[in-house]
Order: structure tokens, then sequence, then C-alpha cells
């Protein structure tokens, strides 16, 4: 039985009532009619960087850095929107006249943050000024002895800082989440990377339009962690997103653009070609290769370039494949009597953890955890949640924590480390903590449901206008009521998607699901079901064609 519960939404009969209805629930959505492009003044689309405390600060040092011919570091981190952060910052300080280099933490060795060993190994280099960019708003310990080793720096970041480890001895923190009256409280790392390259241009130009040529190529590579790293898609977020997908048609990074050129039965740039397609290239690298790699993208030696893409295709393949065995080994650990999988295997990467969790608990509806064995002999574990269960709250938990050696997250995703003899023990704690949790049935979200003869390339064109899509701006869940079924087949290498066939007044239907959770694969045959869906475009040898993916189904009676 499915128990997902639907929010009650209108019927509509016109694409103009469904635009009223999508533009009511969108109100901080207003470009829509809109979009903005690279003409006029556009820099002032963009909010004043001096806004931000500690900008100014940073601005000088790193000016007298650059005067001084200091040496600096941009220290990072290894996922996409880390990547893109250290990207943006190396770049445009090497282009003012900096001597820059970075430094990207390994995910499996150095795990993220500020450590005092990687502040040894930067000071021996006689480093005397570190950007952290995607990191280190607490890490308040390190920060103090890179000053003990005669090191300033400069923290910009966008997690949430927290009283007890904040980084008292930096020279100046950027972080929106320090500004309450900030109108952008939800940058990621790359875009508050971005607010100080634009600062570091308004300096050094004398005029905006000056400063903008020079910052306007990173909006791009700010695009890409924005999107990756599933910050809200409002505001300047969105405001990257949009004009960075407009720079990608033409990119003046040599890397990025032989990268997208590989892309089969490409379509328009969108959200999803960052979210599927550049990111998870990115972030191959990170997983299972070399996090310098992704990096080397933009930073390397042109000539080198092609070199750099095959290397991540066969990393991004291989992780692929990874991920598949995980999930096939996995799903013969599923106890359906727990409400939390945790799941093991000692030969799993910790680049796939996350992966494994996330697609577990999309399929079973739980919070679950994926392990491996670390090369020290202790146990590591990614973790992944479902709406209204925090997992950070359960490894919180005195019974639970006093296994852990380490620990952090937040409510959907969290990590920790524990020692292998306490492995067992802490399994118990967790299995009794969620047993113990009432879970709340998943909800979606429905906006109209409409009759069949609506959904049109034009209809969907016009959607998209609100795009791109994400946290803070959902894809429009819709629905069409009484679609007879006539056909059902699995699809993809280990049938976890689907297709769904039917007939709306006799005319065919069709649907696709993705990782489809396993009571959607229970619909029967010669029966109707009301089903919810997002109605885009996909491309097929240059063709646009309507594909509605399946959301949810239940019977109509």
């Amino acid at each position: 039985m499915n128990k997902n519960v639907w929010t009650p939404a209108p019927t509509i009969n016109s694409d103009q009532e469904l635009w009223d209805i999508l533009s009511h629930n969108r109100p901080r959505i207003t470009n829509a009619n809109n979009p903005p492009q690279f003409t006029g003044e556009w820099w002032n689309l963009f909010t004043n960087p001096f806004e931000l405390d500690g900008m100014q600060t940073a601005c000088e040092r790193i000016f007298t850095a650059i005067k001084n011919q200091e040496r600096i570091i941009v220290f990072g981190d290894f996922d996409s929107d880390g990547i893109t952060s250290t990207v943006i910052l190396t770049k445009a300080i090497a282009e003012l006249g900096g001597l820059v280099s970075y430094r990207i933490p390994d995910r499996t060795n150095d795990n993220h943050g500020l450590k005092n060993y990687l502040f040894d190994e930067i000071a021996s280099k006689q480093v005397s000024l570190v950007i952290t960019c995607d990191c280190g708003i607490n890490d308040n310990n390190e920060v103090a002895y890179a000053q003990s080793v005669g090191i300033d720096t400069i923290v910009t970041d966008h997690h949430t800082p927290k009283k007890e480890s904040f980084p008292k001895a930096a020279v100046a923190v950027i972080n929106p989440k320090l500004n309450p009256d900030y109108s952008e409280q939800e940058f990621s790392g790359s875009a508050v990377a971005l607010k100080l390259v634009q600062a570091l241009a308004e300096t050094k130009y004398s005029t905006k339009r000056e400063a903008a040529e020079f910052w306007k190529k990173f909006i791009e590579i700010s695009a890409i962690g924005v999107v990756a790293d599933c910050v809200e898609l409002v505001g300047e977020n969105r405001l990257i997103t949009q004009l960075g997908l407009q720079n990608m048609n033409q990119s003046e990074w040599s890397g990025l653009k032989a990268l997208l050129d590989t892309q089969t039965n490409a379509g328009e740039m969108n959200e999803e070609t960052i979210g599927f397609f550049i990111a998870p290239h990115l972030n191959a690298a990170s997983r299972i290769g070399d996090r310098l790699i992704a990096a080397q993208l933009f930073l390397g030696n042109p000539n080198n370039t092609q070199n750099i893409i095959r290397h991540l295709q066969e990393l991004n393949q291989a992780r692929k494949e990874l991920t598949q065995n995980g999930l096939q080994e996995s799903r013969l650990q599923i106890d359906k009597s727990q409400k939390c999988q945790i799941l093991y295997a000692d030969h799993w990467l910790p680049g796939i953890l996350g992966l494994i969790a996330s697609r577990i608990s999309e399929q079973t509806g739980t919070p679950t955890i994926a392990c491996t064995k670390k090369s020290d002999g202790s146990i590591g574990a990614s973790c992944r949640s479902v709406p209204g269960v925090s997992i950070i709250k359960a490894l919180h938990e005195p019974t639970v924590v006093q296994y852990l050696t380490f620990y952090g997250g937040h409510s959907g995703a969290a990590g920790f480390v524990c020692e292998e003899s306490n492995f067992e023990a802490l399994k118990t704690a967790l299995q009794n903590y969620f047993n113990q949790c009432e879970f709340p049935p998943k909800t979606h979200q429905v906006e109209a449901w409409l009759p069949y003869e609506l959904i049109t390339e034009t209809l969907i064109t016009k959607i998209k206008t609100l795009a791109p899509f994400g946290e803070g701006n959902p894809n429009p869940i819709l629905g069409v009521k009484n679609v007879f079924i006539t056909e059902q087949k699995s699809l993809g290498q280990s049938n976890e998607h689907f297709q769904l066939n039917g007939l709306v007044n006799g005319t065919p239907i069709r649907f696709v699901s993705f990782f489809t959770p396993p009571h959607l694969k229970n619909i029967k045959l010669n029966t109707k079901y009301d089903i919810l869906f997002y109605a885009d475009t996909q491309y097929w040898q240059g063709q646009p064609q309507i594909k509605l993916q399946l959301v949810d189904a239940k019977s109509s009676n």
C-alpha cells in the first residue's frame, strides 16, 4: 500500500491557470519572464561584496601579499564545490599577479578541513598566507596553529559557524552566515569565493565595468559549485547559475569546454548538465582517484586537457561500476525488519559510501549507513536519512556517541569513524534508536492536476523558464488522473529503472522512473492510476521529445 502523502492541488484547464499557480508558489522567483543576460550593466544585478564582514580586510591582506610576492596557498575541499572554489581563487589571484598555488585534502587520508600537519607541510614551503574556501569556519585550533608557525589565514566558507570553534586567529573570516541581515544566507562555497574575486576586482580596477570583465569568467565555475552542493537556487545563487549556464555555451575555460564536447545526446545547457555530467566527473577524481586531477582540468596545462578528460572519464566509469557492484551487495544485506539499514563491506572504497547510502535510502525509505574498513583498521561510514528523521541527532545520542571517535554532518547526511572493536555495539545502539523513532510519511507537494492534452512542448518550455530547479525552487510536481496501465518494463543493467505505458481516454502516455522505489514496481496492469510526474524534454538524435518522469502513483479508486 502506498502511504505517501499527496498535498491537495487544484485541477486546471489552461496553461495560464497552471502558470498562475506555479508563480504564486514561488514568490522568490521574480525573473522567470525576464531572465538575466550579459547586457547593459549586468554586474549591478549582484550584491555588493563589501557588505560581507571581513571582505575589506581580506582584500587588503591579499593585495599586500601580491605586492610583496609572498607565497599564497588556496586551501579547498575535495568535492565539486570545494574544487570549483579552489579554481576560482587560485586562477583569479594568479591573474592579479599573486604567487599562488593550491592544496586540496585527500578524501581518504585527510578528510575535510584544515589539519596541523598540513600547515607544517605548507610552512615548510615558506608560505605566509593561506586562503581557505569551502572549509575552515570551525577550525579554530588549526588556524591558531597556523598563526604559531608564521602563516596568516583568511577563511572563506559557507557552513554554519559554531561559537566554540570559530577561527578567532584568522586575519579575516568571510561567511554570509556571520551577517544575519545579508540577503544571501545560503551561498555555496564557490559563491563565497566568487564574491571575494568580485571584491578583489572592484578594488583593483577603477570602474565596475572593468572589474566585471575580470570576474565574469568565474561565474560559470561558481555555478558548478552552486548546483553540485545543492544549496537553494534562489536569489544570487539562481543568478549565478543562470548566467553561468549562459557562459558555458561559449566557455573561455578550455578544459570545461572540451569536457562538455564529450557529451552524448547533449540538449540544452541546464542544471542537469552540471548535476549529472560535470559534477560526477569532478567528484569521481576524489572518490576513487586523485582529487587534483579535477582541479587540473581548469588550472593545468591546456596541452594535457585531453589526457585529463580521458582520465576523468575512466574514473567516472569506474565509479559507476564500483557503485553498482556495491548496490548489488547492499541489497542482499537489507533487513526489512529494521528501521535503519546498516551495510558493510571491507572492500568498499570510502568515496562510494555516500552514493550507496543515498540509493539504498531512496529505495527503502529508511535511514541508511554504508560502512567500510579504513586503511588504519577503523570503521568509516557515510549516512543518509529521510525527511523528518535526523541522522546527526541519532549520532548525538549518548548511547551512540560513546562508540564514535569522530562524527559530523547535518540532518540528512553525516559521517562517522569508530574503532572496529566498537562496531557491533554501535550497530545495536543505532538500530535501537531508530526502532523507537516515528517516521513521518513521505510528502509530495503536488502543484496541479491537468488534462493530458495540456502536456505539450509549449507548456514544458514555459515551465522551464522557472529553472534552474533545485533546493528552494523545486521542479513542479504535476498530476494526471485515471491512467489505464497497459505495460511496465524494467530498464537499466540491474533493472533499477522502469518504464510505464498507459492510456488516458484512449491516448497513449508513457512515464519513466529512475532508481524506482519498490512500491512503484507493484503497479498492476489493466488498472487505472492517478500519477504524479515531472514534465521535461529530452533530446534524441538532436530532436526534443516530451519526457514524463514518474514521481508516484496511487490507484484511482
